[in-house]
């Protein structure tokens, strides 16, 4: 029995459009990869944009007329930073300070509690002055 004939011209071409095939291949998995994870990347800054701009619409509607940041007033912030599941938050003074830091805030879904953070790890507290 006689083996293979790698000097034949089928075995060349077989060859050959295997080698084709395979670069062909590993051109479009690479091509559909990059473009899932742009699509990824993208959706994930649309959403973020999203996100931020409700949660300044409902910040704008709760501090409408110029009303000061209260106590009250940040609650409210902080119950309609829960119902958009934002976990962190930073909320800061006028001067560019630190007026509330609250970090890892549970998402609470009852309006009618007082303190929306309870549970929440609140990291720095300064009353702005």
């Amino acid at each position: 029995m006689k083996g293979p004939k790698i000097h034949s011209i089928v075995f060349k071409t077989a060859i050959v459009y295997l080698f084709v095939t395979i670069l062909n291949v590993s051109i479009f998995v690479l091509m559909v990869f990059e473009n899932q994870l742009d699509l990824i990347a993208e959706n994930a800054i649309i959403n973020s944009q999203l996100k931020a701009s409700n949660f300044k619409y409902r910040i704008d509607n709760i501090l409408v007329g110029g009303t000061t940041l209260s106590v009250v007033n940040l609650n409210k912030i902080l119950r309609e930073a829960g119902s958009l599941d934002i976990a962190n938050i930073t909320v800061f003074s006028e001067a560019g300070k630190v007026f509330v830091d609250v970090e890892n805030a549970p998402v609470t879904s009852s309006p009618e509690s007082s303190s929306v953070n309870s549970g929440a790890r609140v990291s720095r507290y300064t009353v702005q002055t």
